[in-house]
Formats: structure tokens, sequence, C-alpha cells
């Protein structure tokens, strides 16, 4: 949709030699067909498109939404589509999470694949982060499982859902754009924060093959009982509602950062929380 002057007389009539619908500049994969075609002479706004595409919007999130938190949970909560060579979540093609060794990879290079993330209850939900597959799986120059793979997606919708059963597109299935390297993260915010518990990231267009890298950008939310407590399992989120933390480095068993299972416990000072200890 644009606004603006047209460029012919006829007001909003279309120049037939002028006019491209779907196109491929080569690099990406893409594909589609076109149904119907509606021209108005104004500049709708974002609720009236949806409601002159018959979209249905998720609902949005009330809260103020000020701060954000990447929210990177562990394997227990992302669930696929298919993976290739049928590995398990958490291993190999199977491992999606922002800062994994490889990247998830699909077992079929289509647009019927998928990611889900559950967030573990209905919250706000602003936005996704992705990478592509790492540049260099381990250190080596060996062809194959040492080599490097020019593998991410370059664009991607999203659905969100209370249950796990019945979906809505955020942005009536808007296409986000996405990764142009292995490595880099980009950050998608939705226009309005949505609520929901479960998020599925569906590729639309890659480079090579399907392998992406996700996390979620999530609504800061006030600590519960001025406690901020980290039980460091599979995840950095906060279990009390605090923000989740950033990993450095890394260690045993897979954890970044951290190899152990105890929780920071940490007090409220001035309304933001702090650590002031681990036990």
């Amino acid at each position: 949709c644009a606004s603006g002057s047209p460029p012919i007389k006829k007001s909003f009539q279309m120049d037939q030699g002028d006019v491209t619908f779907l196109r491929d500049d080569g690099s990406e994969n893409t594909g589609g067909s076109l149904r119907r075609l509606r021209v108005w002479a104004r500049t709708l706004s974002q609720a009236g498109m949806a409601a002159a595409s018959g979209c249905t919007s998720p609902p949005m999130e009330k809260a103020k939404c000020d701060t954000l938190v990447t929210l990177d949970p562990g394997y227990s909560a992302i669930s696929f589509s298919s993976v290739h060579a049928n590995q398990a979540v958490g291993w190999g093609h199977g491992t999606s999470r922002i800062n994994s060794e490889q990247g998830w990879s699909v077992a079929h290079n289509n647009v019927h694949q998928w990611i889900t993330i559950d967030t573990g209850k209905v919250q706000g939900i602003a936005g996704v982060v992705t990478r592509g597959r790492r540049r260099a799986n381990y250190k080596g120059t060996k062809a194959g499982w040492y080599g490097v793979h020019n593998q991410w997606v370059t664009r991607y919708r999203v659905q969100v859902s209370d249950d796990g059963k019945a979906w809505t597109w955020v942005q009536c299935g808007l296409e986000f754009e996405a990764n142009k390297d292995n490595d880099s993260r980009v950050r998608r915010i939705f226009d309005k924060p949505v609520r929901a518990r479960y998020v599925r990231i569906r590729p639309t267009a890659w480079v090579g093959w399907i392998t992406m890298r996700a996390a979620l950008l999530v609504c800061a939310r006030q600590c519960q009982g001025s406690r901020l407590d980290y039980t460091l399992r599979d995840s950095f989120t906060s279990v009390t509602d605090g923000p989740a933390l950033e990993p450095f480095g890394k260690g045993r068993g897979g954890f970044e950062m951290v190899s152990g299972t105890k929780g920071h416990h940490c007090a409220s000072q001035g309304g933001t929380c702090r650590c002031t200890g681990m036990v």
C-alpha cells in the first residue's frame, strides 16, 4: 500500500506498462499466485487493511512494553515441522537456539516448514531475533561437517497461539525481512506487541537451505516479590519474571556462561532488580 499523487492522470487507474506483481531477483526462492486485486482512492490504516483483507489480529498487549527481553528457552520448549536427517531436537540439525553451534535445518526445503517456541505462559511478545547457520560448525578445514555452509532464511512470517492449536497471523501474515549472512543477529519488532504463549516462525525465502537460529523478544515485567531468580537449568530466563541474562562464553554440558544448576537470588533496589548474591 502507498500514498501520494498518482503518476498518471486517471486517478488511481494502473499503468499497465509499469506494474509488477511478483518478482524474483534471482538470489532467493519465492513463489505465489495473485488471487484478488483491489485499489482504494485513499490510504488505508493498518486496521483498515486488516478488515478489508478479512484478517483476524491476535490480542494486543495492553501493558507498557518499554523494555524488551530476549527469550531463548531450552529445547524442551521448542518443536519443528521437520529436521534434516531426522535428528532429535537439541542435536545437530535440530539446534535452533540463538547461540547454538549449528542451527535448525529442515528435512524438506519448502515453505511449509516451521519452528514453534513455547514461552511458558501467555505474555506480551514484541518481535523475533534470527541468525543463519553458524558459518563454521567446528574448528577445522575438512569438507562436509567441518565445512562452511552459506545457509540462512531471508524472509519469514509469524503466527501466535494461546494453546498451540489455533493460530493467528501476526500483522496479517506480513513477511519480515530476515538475514543476509550466517551469523549477524537481525531483530524484527512487530508494529504492536501481541499477547500469546506460542510463537511459530514460518520461513518463506532463503539462501542455500532453510537453516536458522531464533529467539523471541518479549515485554519485560516487574519481578515477583521484588526478587530475581534464575534456575539456570536449560535457559537464562527468570522464573520471577525479571529480565533474562545475556550469555557469554561456554561451560560444560552445553550451558553458556554457567554449567551449574543453582540460581541467582536477587533483591530489588530502587525499583530495579539487582543481584545481591549467588546460592
